[in-house]
This record gives structure tokens, sequence and C-alpha cells, in this order.
């Protein structure tokens, strides 16, 4: 748990690293491949074969980030990177974590994030001052009462309660799914961005048809998972019978 905290952490710093060097939409697509990610390793990591039809939803994101990456600045081009990396990351944990809460009926949620946030907090209080020492840009200390007051509330609602309750979510669904979920970050983020830092401004349409291409394939997956599950089934079934 205390390694799947570290990267946890690394996923923190470089999604924000992401917003710094390019923007909060394009941040949050570059996170819609998740889903990728997820239906390349989960399978390796929970022992059972690859879904084809996950693999393809994962894939169909990938012209959407082509369109994406190929119409922002090239000074924003940084921010992708760590976007997708971060990304990855994510993907990783989630993963880690369901096999964690899988291995383990009696593990409990909050006791999970507690110790996975505590030992990504160690981590990045090891590292600050080597980082600190070469690149010194950011100040340590909030600024103002509004830092405090916007830090509370990414540290209590939009970090700790989110992700308690995403842990309690992986004992019903898979990774895959949890990520594809995530995904949606996009739908509402962007819409945010237009309202408080008007970024609308800074994208052109076809950053937004890439993002169209990639929320397809999100709201494409549960009908198509629901269809061939519902197809597997009824083979194992007549499997069962035929061997009766």
């Amino acid at each position: 748990m205390m390694g799947i905290g570290i990267i946890v952490a690394l996923h923190w710093v470089l999604f924000f690293g992401s917003i710094k060097y390019s923007n909060v939409s394009i941040c949050l697509v570059c996170m819609a491949t998740g889903s990728f990610f997820a239906s390349v390793l989960e399978p390796f990591f929970m022992k059972y074969k690859h879904r084809w039809y996950e693999m393809i939803l994962g894939l169909f994101v990938i012209p959407g980030m082509f369109l994406v990456v190929n119409f922002i600045p090239t000074e924003k081009i940084l921010g992708v990177y760590m976007g997708l990396i971060s990304a990855f990351l994510a993907a990783l944990f989630s993963i880690l974590n369901k096999k964690v809460l899988d291995a383990n009926q009696e593990v409990h949620s909050l006791g999970m994030t507690f110790i996975e946030l505590l030992s990504g907090l160690l981590f990045l209080s090891i590292v600050f001052p080597l980082y600190n020492n070469y690149i010194n840009a950011t100040p340590f200390m909030p600024q103002g009462i509004h830092d405090y007051f916007y830090l509370l509330i990414l540290a209590v609602v939009c970090t700790t309660f989110a992700y308690n309750i995403g842990l309690k979510a992986l004992r019903h669904i898979s990774a895959f799914t949890s990520t594809l979920i995530v995904n949606l970050e996009p739908v509402y983020g962007i819409i945010l961005a237009w309202i408080f830092f008007q970024e609308n401004e800074e994208v052109g349409t076809y950053f937004y048809l890439g993002v169209m291409i990639i929320l397809i394939s999100v709201f494409a997956h549960p009908f198509i998972k629901k269809k061939f599950e519902k197809e597997e089934k009824v083979i194992k079934i007549d499997e069962h019978l035929i061997e009766k």
C-alpha cells in the first residue's frame, strides 16, 4: 500500500504539472487516455485474457489525442507529456488497488486511503528539498487565506473523500471501468475551464473534435460491455448444458 501511495503522489505531481505547463482542458484530455493504459495493464495484473472490445475502445482514444496534440501551441507540449504519464500512473495505481482489495476482503477502504496518502506525503516531503534545490520556482508556503481555503477543499473533498469512495467502488467494478468513468472529467472540467479561465480562446476546433472522439469511447463502453457480457453468459450456459 505504501508503494501504491508513492505512485499516487507522482501521479498528482505530474497532474498539476500538466496543468501548469499547458492548461486545465489539455491536462484533462490527457487523463482520458487512462482507459487505454488500463485495458493493456489490467489483464497482466489480474490474470485474465485481454478483452478485445476494451482494447479497441482504448485505441479509439489515440486519434482523439492526435488531434488534440497536433493543434495546440508548441510551448504546451511538455504539459501533454506530463499529462500522459500522469494518466498511466492513475491506471496503474487503480489496478494495484483493485488487486489489493480482491486479495483481502477485510481491508478497509478508509485505512487504505490513510496509509497510501500518508506514504505519498512522506515521499514528497523527502523529495521536495532536492526538487527545491534545483527548481526554486514555486513558493513553499500558501500565499494568503484563499490558498488555505482552496487547499482545504482540494485535500479533504477532492482528494481524501474522493479517493476513499473510489476504493469502495473498486470492490464492485474493474479498474478499467473505474478509469473509464474518470474519463468523464474532460466534460465538466473543460466546461468549468471555459467559465473560470476562458480556455476556449486558447484551443481551436480540432481540439474539441479530438475531445469528442475520446468521449464517444467513454459513453460507448457500458453498452458494448453489456452486450458482450450477455453473449459470454449465454455461451457459458450452453457449454455447461453440453457437458451435462
